[in-house]
C-alpha cells in the first residue's frame, strides 16, 4: 500500500513494506515506527535547507 511518512521504518519508496496496518481515528497510520536522527546531523540538514531557502526568496 501506498505510504508517505518518509520517516517511517517499514517506508519502502513510498510503499509500506507490511502486510496489514491500523489506521486510528484520525486517519494515521497506528503501526509506523519513526526513525531516530541523531540531533546533530538533523540541525546541520536543517540550517543547509534554510539556508538554502534564503537563497531563493532573494
Amino acid at each position: 500500500m501506498k505510504c508517505e511518512n518518509e520517516l517511517c521504518v517499514y517506508c519502502n519508496q513510498g510503499h509500506c513494506i507490511l502486510d496489514s496496518i491500523s489506521i486510528n481515528a484520525l486517519g494515521m497510520c497506528d503501526d509506523a515506527i519513526q526513525i531516530t536522527i541523531n540531533h546533530h546531523i538533523f540541525m546541520k540538514e536543517k540550517e543547509a535547507q534554510l539556508q538554502e531557502l534564503m537563497k531563493l526568496q532573494k
